[in-house]
């Protein structure tokens, strides 16, 4: 499953075999038994708040600030890392204003330019920016973000281009026939008060499979992951007549078992951070078919190691899947190149390499 909580948690394995000290503070999710599921037996400390989304926000902030202050007296903290930056960034950056210890926060799109937010999730992002920007580093997932944290007057010297990376599975997709599976891995949510659109253009995948399948009989699209959202892709797939061929499996720990039973993956997105799902994809091997937008440009060359298609035009994807399926002698070596290119240079050995060199910028002979 792609996501901060999913590379969270990969780096978490690789800096333990390291035997280096990790504690993690969490706030509870009652309402999404996905991260409940992810954070399994991993964090160390859940801090309780309510269902009620700025009161819960407010305790939890309260709540961390002295957590922090506890956690430090009882064995001192030597740095901070925020793997997703929200309201709570405030009680972090107080507490280390206090006690004198650096804070690096993970950047991966709307904290940096958060104008696609509506309301009070855009006074969010802008607060979020605002106390983002008097940290004393920043990973930044790709280069995109990296250009603006730049405009924004950010050091270019406390600035980290650390992408995410993924292990390399052993298996890899073996082209020698088709399933006729299409993929998409990833979240199914949508806040309209948060967002002015939907962000992972998922509609617009199922209208585009439904003009696909009057083309090839064969084919079936596999949506594997959860929220909010299902429920409306649901009744649009009835409304379609599609439900014997879209299948929803719901939230699935294992995701190379899929990229080995279908033929392509397909994220149709209006943005990412640095999506990890494509990563994942392309590390076994698996054809990805992406919208063409920065965050992917940064990952594929279109027609070497992916595809990229115009995320607003259903006819551009057909005619590139279609093509796939007619013509596969021009699509043989993608897969592979794409495999080699996460090896070559995502693979989860050098981001965790990478962090521990940014870390070595704070604290000297500690690691």
């Amino acid at each position: 499953m792609g996501g901060a909580e999913n590379q969270l948690l990969k780096i978490i394995e690789q800096l333990r075999d390291k035997k280096v000290q990790i504690t993690i503070l969490s706030k509870q999710t009652h309402n999404d038994p996905i991260k409940e599921q992810i954070f399994k037996d991993k964090v160390i400390k859940r801090l309780s708040v309510t269902n009620m989304p700025i009161i819960s926000m407010i305790i939890f902030m309260v709540t961390l600030f002295f957590e922090l202050v506890k956690l430090n007296k009882k064995q001192k903290i030597d740095l901070i890392h925020l793997p997703l930056p929200d309201a709570y960034i405030i009680s972090v950056y107080l507490f280390s204003k206090i006690y004198k210890i650096p804070v690096i926060t993970r950047v991966a799109a709307d904290e940096l330019y958060p104008y696609k937010k509506e309301g009070v999730w855009l006074l969010n992002r802008l607060l979020v920016r605002h106390f983002m920007l008097k940290l004393n580093g920043i990973q930044i997932l790709n280069p995109l973000a990296k250009n603006h944290a730049k405009k924004l007057g950010y050091p270019e010297e406390r600035t980290f281009l650390i992408p995410n990376g993924t292990k390399i599975p052993e298996r890899h997709r073996n082209y020698g026939e088709f399933t006729h599976n299409i993929l998409y891995i990833g979240a199914m949510r949508f806040y309209p008060e948060k967002n002015k659109m939907e962000q992972k253009n998922l509609l617009f995948l199922i209208e585009t499979f439904y003009e696909l399948s009057k083309i090839n009989k064969k084919l079936t699209l596999l949506m594997i992951g959860d929220g909010n959202y299902r429920t409306t892709l649901e009744d649009k797939v009835n409304k379609l007549g599609l439900r014997e061929r879209v299948i929803f499996t719901g939230y699935q720990n294992n995701v190379y078992n899929y990229h080995l039973k279908a033929d392509i993956f397909v994220n149709p997105s209006h943005w990412e951070g640095m999506p990890n799902t494509v990563i994942e994809a392309m590390s076994s091997g698996l054809i990805v078919f992406c919208s063409d937008i920065p965050e992917h440009r940064f990952l594929i060359k279109s027609n070497q190691n992916g595809i990229l298609f115009d995320n607003k035009n259903k006819q551009d994807l057909i005619k590139k899947i279609s093509s796939f399926y007619t013509n596969f002698e021009k699509y043989e070596d993608i897969g592979i190149n794409a495999r080699d290119y996460i090896k070559n240079n995502l693979s989860i050995e050098k981001t965790i390499e990478s962090i521990f060199n940014m870390y070595s910028n704070y604290f000297q002979n500690k690691l």
